[in-house]
């Protein structure tokens, strides 16, 4: 660090990338194309490409962690949901990848998102049990709706985007109208909360997952403005007839919620074999296929049929069942409605997938057509009857007949039958151990045969296990990460692992170390037997079985370099020394064991002083005992804390310890005489490592790191806490520092590795302390609510009880919709110094209106507001006091008249209207304001609509003179469906064109 006079410059520690994670255990996976896939992991989401196992590119938001992830049909839009209730919306057909829409609708995290099928409108679903609709299009917040008591678990639109089916934690179903803002039937038929459902068949048919081990099926029958709409849009059947059926049938249909568009029924229930509560229903995109996720390691196949299919069963079956009733003549035949209600007619288990020793967290079916994937489609020909390319195994058993000679058509109507029958879908799944696998299920639809087998995985990006240990070489170009049954090494620069190290024998990773000379690894484990890997060939060349009766907790080497020490649960501390043994023509690196020293508790950290003098051993019983290392005789005890002591650590000039316990506190001692400098009560959670950074002139600069995921730098001569690095999302496990303190490593329960880069950026701990009360202020803020006139929180129900509103405004408060309110609220300030200003000679304009460059003041308000971003802006109008409006709907009114910003301008005149409605009737101020936007408004607004409909008549005049000549549809949706259908059109057109030359 750098001298300015006496006092130190503390200089930052920036995050500067993470890795090892993969994929977060609560996370989700979509599937980008057949090949690629993302992944939520930590506070970023992952793509990558499955074949290659690499990730091809991520999007980052540091300090708040992904709670969901949904891309659209069409897969432009990918939407983020985050822990603190935002949502980011990439376009990724954008220029810029980089650029997102940020919306803010929910108090906690965001669970679930889905897209309308037309892309334009977006739905969240908060652990705050409220429905969010934003239109992606105006980037702004439509109604918010509060129906369910509990966190929203899934959330779907129907096929013609008019309605929202939503469940809940609350038990619930709900079905919603998305343009009344209204919930208009409740499914209340679980006894557990819902965890997720699927619309299938063109919506007509509704399964749900709740924490019982039944699927519960329901018939949907939508009665659109009283007349059905049956499931089948082609289906001519007498629609009225059906209709007042429907409202025979159902005498309660009055009382029924004023139901005027379904009718649901419980067709039945479907037993899964996945056991505990179902996390997910992941259906097919052709809706052939339904896979349901349990929370252990099987995932249950349902096959969905089609009507026809429904219909073959119902005769096989029927014929079955009676031919059983003439042979035993007990049984009464079943007639066929008995059968047709058998809801194993509509969906069938037909198999399951085992990911191995492994829970699975959340599945994703890949896009049917794949080019140059896997088989993902049946093999069959298309309409023009060319036929499809064969892919993988298909394509090989056709040349393999081919070389044959073809036995005859027999085996090749026979293959062609099979291969007709038979679909490969691909689908992605996210495990609970940080990997993805990539699934390959293959059914046969004649026989619903089923097989389905993992193709390719992403196990070598990361552990399967917490990460326990950490160590970086002393060239700085490595380091070293240990959990479960594995030892990573990663490049210190890519981030990327360069070596994984495994044994027979090795498992549960508790501490390691770079032996001397960076060319090995010393590997302790939870059983107390170590390892030494040789890291050039990744072998294991020593084992030392039971070199500690119990867990081996620490190893740290020995300050001359020419060995190491471990502690242990067994109350022993062993010192190992490093020497050469003959093994063939070469030598080869060995560890033997040198001294013990029995201590009076279990030993759960040891720490050596720098200069060699001392050893430190953090026991169970709450002390640290200090012993003089060349004889091990008892030197200190450091005593004070009330918890066993974690981990501890000695400065640089050996004069100062440093030890955190599980009582949240770190503590500094002086080793000279054992006594306790300071106590911080440093975390909110136990304190799991402490490390003193390598020395910097005279700074003693320690980080301690804990279970509330939380690192902090503290200044252990000045006693003061320095910095807080705060990016990952759970305890923090081991931490590692290079040799010159220009780079930290930290693990953490999240799964994520995190890299630390110290800067030349000076901290201000004045400045740093003041962000932070600023920061707890707005979060106080925040959790006030605004009160809105008019906008009614409570509604008073038919029976005089007063209950919540179902709608209510969208977007929640925020920081940028207080900035925002503190602009417009500065703005209009502005304008009113400006006029008085303006009559004084040595007028000079303000140097905000010089920059924006408005044509006058009215102009530089309405520009003010337009430049708040869209889904604030309802928010950022609520917080503007009464004050302020008369100047706001003056600047507006003449805006309308001008024609500049009209849109804008009259929504925001009307919205400031409603909310001070009763302020602005009864203020005489006011009179001669509405009435002027009572003459303005209309004048401005008539005739921009009259340009309007005159541009769209001359546009639709030209739109029918082009098809009156090329024949076809100006915006053919069928061109964009069937690329083929296109090509051929223009070859025709193209003909055309040659004909007419050449005449």
């Amino acid at each position: 660090s750098g001298k300015m006079g006496l006092t130190k410059d503390y200089l930052r520690y920036v995050h500067a990338g993470s890795c090892n994670a993969v994929g977060s255990a609560n996370g989700a996976v979509q599937a980008v194309d057949g090949n690629t896939c993302a992944v939520s992991a930590c506070d970023r989401v992952n793509v990558f490409n499955m074949r290659v196992a690499e990730k091809v590119a991520h999007m980052e938001n540091e300090r708040k962690s992904v709670t969901a992830v949904k891309m659209s049909t069409d897969k432009k839009f990918l939407a983020i949901g985050y822990n603190d209730g935002s949502m980011r919306l990439f376009d990724r057909t954008a220029e810029d990848q980089r650029s997102f829409t940020s919306l803010i609708g929910h108090r906690s995290g965001v669970n679930c998102i889905a897209f309308s099928n037309d892309g334009l409108t977006v739905a969240t679903g908060g652990k705050d049990s409220t429905i969010v609709i934003w239109d992606i299009v105006a980037e702004t917040g439509i109604v918010r709706l509060n129906g369910h008591k509990d966190s929203i678990t899934h959330l779907q639109f129907t096929a013609n985007d008019r309605f929202i089916v939503s469940s809940s934690k609350d038990t619930y179903v709900k079905l919603w109208n998305v343009e009344s803002h209204s919930c208009f039937y409740t499914i209340s038929d679980h006894r557990s909360e819902v965890y997720s459902f699927a619309l299938l068949k063109h919506d007509s048919l509704l399964v749900t997952a709740s924490a019982e081990l039944e699927l519960l099926v329901y018939s949907v029958q939508w009665i659109d403005g009283g007349k059905k709409q049956s499931a089948d849009p082609s289906d001519p059947s007498s629609k009225k007839q059906k209709t007042e059926e429907v409202l025979e049938c159902r005498p309660e249909i009055e009382a029924d919620m004023a139901n005027r568009y379904v009718r649901v029924t419980l067709l039945g229930r479907l037993l899964r074999q996945s056991t505990g509560r179902a996390l997910q229903l992941c259906v097919s995109a052709d809706e052939r296929i339904m896979l349901c996720l349990g929370s252990g390691q099987a995932v249950d196949i349902f096959r969905v049929y089609t009507e026809e299919e429904t219909a073959k069963r119902v005769t096989k079956k029927l014929r079955k069942a009676k031919r059983k009733a003439t042979e035993s003549k007990d049984v009464v035949a079943p007639t066929a409605e008995d059968v047709a209600h058998d809801v194993t007619t509509k969906i069938g288990r037909i198999g399951e997938y085992r990911a191995m020793k492994d829970k699975v967290k959340w599945a994703d079916f890949a896009p049917l057509a794949v080019e140059g994937g896997i088989v993902a489609r049946k093999d069959v020909e298309d309409e023009d009857g060319e036929e499809e390319e064969l892919k993988g195994e298909a394509a090989e058993r056709r040349k393999q007949d081919e070389a044959r000679g073809g036995k005859g058509k027999e085996v090749k109507e026979e293959k062609k039958k099979e291969k007709e029958s038979k679909y490969t879908y691909t689908a992605f799944i996210l495990c609970k151990s940080n990997t993805v696998q990539q699934v390959a299920i293959t059914v046969d639809l004649e026989t619903n045969e089923t097989r389905a087998e993992c193709v390719n995985s992403l196990d070598k990006l990361g552990h399967r296990e917490d990460v326990r240990a950490l160590a970086v070489s002393s060239s700085n170009a490595a380091y070293a990460s240990g959990g479960g049954s594995q030892v990573m090494v990663w490049n210190m620069h890519s981030l990327r692992p360069v070596n994984t190290l495994r044994e027979i024998g090795m498992d549960d990773v508790t501490a390691l170390i770079f032996a001397t000379g960076d060319n090995h690894v010393v590997v302790g484990t939870k059983s107390g037997s170590l390892f030494l890997f040789l890291l050039g060939s990744a072998e294991c060349i020593e084992v030392k079985r039971a070199a500690h009766e119990a867990a081996i907790w620490q190893i740290v080497p020995t300050p001359d370099r020419k060995g190491f020490v471990t502690c242990s649960a067994d109350k022993a501390v062993k010192f190992w020394n490093y020497h050469l043994v003959d093994e063939g023509p070469k030598k080869r690196l060995s560890i033997r064991e040198s001294r013990v020293l029995t201590v009076p508790d279990e030993a759960l950290c040891v720490a050596m002083s720098p200069d060699g003098k001392f050893l430190l051993v953090g026991l169970l019983n709450s002390t640290v005992s200090v012993y003089f290392s060349d004889t091990l005789k008892f030197f200190l005890s450091l005593y004070g804390h009330s918890l066993p002591v974690t981990s501890v650590t000695v400065s640089p000039d050996s004069k100062l310890a440093v030890s955190g316990s599980a009582d949240k506190t770190i503590k500094i001692w002086g080793l000279d005489f054992g006594d306790c400098h300071k106590s911080f009560h440093a975390h909110d959670e136990p304190v799991s490592c402490v490390l003193f950074s390598p020395s910097q002139e005279e700074e003693m600069l320690v980080w301690s790191a804990g279970k509330d995921g939380k690192i902090k730098q503290w200044d252990a001569v000045k006693r003061e806490r320095v910095q807080v690095l705060h990016n990952h999302t759970a305890e923090v496990r081991a931490l590692a520092q290079s040799g010159d303190g220009s780079v930290m490593i930290s693990a953490s329960h999240d799964r994520s590795i995190r890299c630390w880069e110290l800067t030349e950026e000076i901290i201000v701990l004045e400045e740093e302390e003041a962000i932070e009360r600023e920061e707890q202020f707005d979060a106080k803020f925040l959790d006030q609510d605004d009160v809105v006139a008019g906008e009614t929180r409570v509604e008073t129900g038919e029976d005089g009880g007063e209950r919540s509103a179902v709608a209510t405004m969208a977007a929640a408060k925020n920081k940028q919709s207080i900035a925002s309110t503190e602009q417009i609220c500065e703005a209009v300030e502005i304008v009113r110094k400006e006029r008085h200003a303006e009559q004084e000679e040595d007028y000079q304009p303000h140097p905000l209106v010089r920059a924006i460059g408005s044509a006058s003041l009215n102009h530089f308000l309405v520009d003010i507001v337009s430049r708040v971003q869209p889904s604030n802006l309802e928010r950022a109008l609520v917080m503007v006091p009464f004050g302020f409006v008369p100047d706001l709907l003056e600047a507006f009114a003449f805006a309308v008249k001008k024609h500049y910003k009209l849109e804008l301008a009259t929504r925001v005149a009307l919205y400031l209207m409603r909310i001070h409605h009763t302020h602005v009737t009864n203020s005489p101020v006011m009179l001669p304001i509405v009435d002027g936007m009572r003459k303005l408004m209309p004048e401005g607004i008539t005739s921009v609509r009259h340009a309007y409909g005159v541009n769209l008549a001359a546009l639709k005049m030209l739109q029918r003179e082009y098809e009156e000549q090329q024949e076809e549809k100006l915006f053919d949706e069928s061109a964009i469906l069937n690329p083929k259908l296109a090509k051929k059109k223009k070859a025709k057109a193209r003909k055309a064109i040659v004909k007419a030359v050449a005449n």
